[in-house]
């Protein structure tokens, strides 16, 4: 398979239509990030923004990972090199082959993050168009990146995407939470040990980089070998300049230094994928910067995350749905048909389909179990398990069926212990942050009880009349001039919404 970086799938988006370039003048204070998330509202194209207010060099980009409600996953078949329009289900065991099957990186003594390089007084990390992206939020923000660190005692490389705040030319911080690697496994090593922890942040390169920093792995397992795996070739890794961390040669920008132990700066708050502003701000560790290196006019993808449909939800949608759903059905045989994670309420709520003619009494409940006890998904709240037999990614027909077939008393199940939870969820208290525990609870939303397991006929617009009314409605239907219509609609709320990109 071809190499891809950055701007080879940029090149890929806008020949295929996903993507708008902006050459006018834009502001990286809210206008970009207000253009970017009003494309992502409306099911627009990603953009690519070249003219940045005050910056003769440096661009910015989002909606790079996101897609139309219909096809959410379409952008990612781009990146693994499928057809755009290949099915859900063909990208999903696509995606299984490669992630089950690692490919160590290879080292090469230079690359394009290297076109420049600057080290000690001459690095500002205000030499770039770093967005402000929510009206509210502490400063400016990184949103798309690899934090990159190594344990202290092993061999152990860490990729992490988190988000991280501009807090001088040289001085940053992250968001550091419970259950982040890097964060808290390996800084809760180098702190209590009195020494700083080298880090290097990489933006941009291979898209596949967005995914193994955004996906939960197990413990010890290298996202760079993933991420090779998934792209079918090795990463090439160059050396960072002040340390001795390995980040990729196609970056657009690299960011090196040390993290101080006992060196605390102020994070937050932030616009977070919940849906809010979330605060107050708190003590996070220090990131000091010794060295930068990128390439001319280098891209900056970033994501305005709250809103419906961005690039972190369309990932945990597309990405996070496929690794329950290999485990449970490949690994464990559970009779599962499909797994998949809404992009309406993103990390918080698993749906999963069962095949009714193998279900067993408590299966559903050994399921819940089965999931809520891997480290990867503890962090989610609710699961819901519905009959196979409907496309559990129409959310409509979830909301249907939960508010139908789900026994209010029997059928609500919760976990018998607590366990770990994202500390940025709004319905946690000041005190339960700290602890950072919380339950569990799945619905089960199956068909129940009734003869053969049919239960009352379902009601849609394909079984609710007769087959030759419904084909003669669907053949006269252009010549009615619907379709025409919502085409034209459509095209006028794009131009009403999403200013310069007509």
């Amino acid at each position: 398979m071809a190499k891809m970086d950055l701007r080879d799938f940029i090149g890929r988006l806008k020949e295929d239509g996903e993507l708008k370039e902006i050459d006018r003048e834009v502001h990286w204070n809210l206008e970009a990030a207000a253009i970017a998330a009003m494309s992502g509202i409306t099911g627009g194209p990603a953009v690519l923004f070249n003219n940045i207010s005050g910056y003769e060099e440096g661009r910015l980009a989002s909606g790079l990972f996101s897609g139309p409600q219909e096809q959410f996953w379409r952008r990612y078949n781009i990146i693994l090199d499928l057809h755009p329009d290949a099915t859900y289900e063909d990208f999903t065991y696509e995606y299984i082959a490669r992630f089950g099957n690692p490919i160590n990186p290879t080292q090469v003594d230079r690359g394009p993050c290297k076109e420049v390089i600057k080290i000690g007084k001459d690095v500002n990390l205000f030499d770039f168009p770093w967005p402000y992206l929510h009206y509210g939020d502490g400063g400016r923000y990184g949103t798309i990146l690899s934090l990159i660190t190594k344990d202290l005692n092993t061999d152990w490389v860490n990729w992490g995407n988190y988000r991280c705040l501009i807090l001088g030319k040289n001085k940053l911080t992250f968001l550091m939470s419970k259950g982040q690697q890097a964060g808290i496994m390996f800084y809760q090593k180098y702190e209590p040990a009195n020494k700083p922890m080298p880090f290097a942040i990489a933006i941009g390169g291979d898209p596949v980089y967005f995914i193994a920093a955004a996906v939960a792995l197990p413990e010890g397992t290298n996202e760079v070998n993933v991420a090779g795996g998934i792209r079918d070739a090795p990463v090439e890794l160059v050396k960072c300049e002040t340390n001795d961390l390995l980040v990729p040669a196609d970056s657009e920008i690299v960011i090196e230094g040390v993290v101080q132990p006992h060196k605390r700066v102020d994070e937050g708050p932030f616009g977070e994928y919940f849906g809010f502003i979330h605060g107050p701000r708190m003590p996070m560790p220090l990131f000091e910067v010794h060295c930068i290196t990128h390439r001319k006019n280098p891209i900056m993808p970033f994501v305005c995350e709250g809103i419906t449909g961005t690039d972190g939800q369309t990932l945990v949608s597309t990405i996070w749905s496929i690794t329950p759903f290999g485990y449970l059905r490949l690994q464990k045989g559970y009779p599962v048909k499909s797994f998949w994670i809404p992009r309406e309420v993103a990390y918080d709520l698993f749906i999963c389909g069962l095949d009714q003619d193998r279900l067993t009494p408590g299966v559903v409940k050994e399921i819940m179990d089965t999931v809520y006890s891997a480290g990867t998904n503890a962090h989610l709240d609710y699961m819901a398990f519905m009959d196979g037999d409907v496309d559990i990614k129409d959310f409509s027909r979830f909301v249907e069926d939960w508010t139908t077939k789900m026994h209010p008393k029997n059928d609500f199940l919760k976990t018998d212990w607590n366990m770990p939870k994202v500390t940025l969820t709004v319905f946690l208290s000041p005190e339960e942050k700290k602890i950072g525990l919380d339950s569990k609870h799945a619905f089960d939303c199956t068909t129940k009880d009734w003869k053969e397991r049919k239960g009352p006929k379902r009601i849609n617009f394909e079984s609710l009349y007769p087959e030759e009314m419904y084909e003669s409605i669907v053949g006269k239907w252009n010549a009615l001039g619907l379709e025409e219509k919502a085409k034209l609609q459509k095209v006028k709320e794009l131009d009403l919404f999403i200013p310069g990109m007509t």
